[in-house]
């Protein structure tokens, strides 16, 4: 159960033109994603966030103060409430924007009065959407009086973010946020046996796909005379069974690591690039297609030891 309404935090980076760039797509409707947004701002301080960080700029400079540059111009929180609940108006909304801000203003001994005002609050309303919920979303300058206030950019910031979203809700429109339960909960969890059985069909799915390609793979390494593309045939293939091991979790049977490590000791002899032969006393059977996944490994890659010098 979600006990506490969703809200998101993030640090906008890239300086101050990753700043412009995400307020402006706050505020643009004609973005995919908000096809259904009805955008409204509530509190308009982008630009004084912008000054705040040219005010330090300039003190510093003038102060002879080297480094100390700031990338993360400001805190994003995002505050959205399931669409199975009374929905907030855009004067509600405003007031649980501005409560948010004035209990961070008190976490960080900040004057509320001068945090409201380096702070910009965009409400989309997603009330004509068919699924997404209506947010709000609150940027907060990370600098302020000529100092970087790492409190704003904590942990601790989403957490009092999270109390105060909760308590403004439960006052405004008599929600409790712990007596709230999601639309599926009622839904009950697949059967461990039929969750096995999706997960089974995907491997073996991936498994066939696997010992296609190797198939492919091998046929175009042993059709090579030319010693140097074989080389260059057999590192790709390597790489192509790695990301097979990835898929499934390193459950890799014993035979396919052995076959994978074949083919990545299949090099290039400097002396005669036009032979190519395979190591000494290899065998690679063919894949069958009923062979089944080993279990898990406690390693992502077995190696074996280096062969003895003759």
């Amino acid at each position: 159960m979600i006990k506490n309404w969703l809200v998101k935090t993030k640090q906008i980076k890239k300086k101050e033109k990753g700043f412009l760039n995400h307020v402006n797509y706050l505020t643009n409707n004609n973005k995919p994603s908000h096809e259904y947004s009805t955008i409204t701002v509530l509190n308009d301080g982008a630009e004084n966030i912008l000054k705040e960080h040219d005010k330090r700029t300039d003190f510093r400079r003038r102060n002879g103060l080297r480094g100390g540059g700031v990338s993360n111009f400001a805190t994003s929180l995002v505050m959205s409430l399931p669409r199975s609940i009374k929905q907030p108006t855009n004067e509600e909304w405003n007031k649980i924007g501005l409560y948010t801000i004035k209990e961070i203003a008190k976490a960080n001994n900040i004057d509320f009065q001068k945090l409201k005002n380096i702070a910009h609050i965009v409400l989309h309303n997603e009330s004509s959407s068919t699924s997404k919920s209506s947010h709000l979303h609150i940027l907060i300058s990370n600098v302020i009086d000529n100092e970087v206030k790492k409190g704003i950019s904590q942990y601790r910031t989403t957490h009092i973010a999270k109390q105060a979203f909760n308590y403004s809700v439960k006052k405004l429109l008599n929600e409790d946020n712990q007596k709230y339960i999601p639309e599926n909960a009622k839904v009950k969890d697949k059967p461990l046996f039929a969750a096995r059985a999706e997960k089974a069909e995907k491997v073996m799915l991936l498994f066939k796909n696997f010992k296609d390609d190797f198939n492919n793979w091998f046929n175009q390494i042993m059709n090579k005379k030319d010693g140097f593309v074989a080389s260059l045939l057999a590192k790709k293939a390597a790489k192509t069974f790695d990301g097979f091991d990835n898929e499934v979790n390193n459950n890799l049977s014993e035979k396919v690591l052995n076959v994978v490590e074949d083919i990545e000791e299949l090099k290039a002899n400097k002396d005669d690039l036009e032979i190519f032969e395979l190591p000494e006393n290899t065998t690679i059977e063919p894949i069958k297609k009923e062979e089944k996944i080993s279990e898990k490994t406690t390693r992502k890659r077995r190696r074996r030891s280096p062969k003895p010098q003759k």
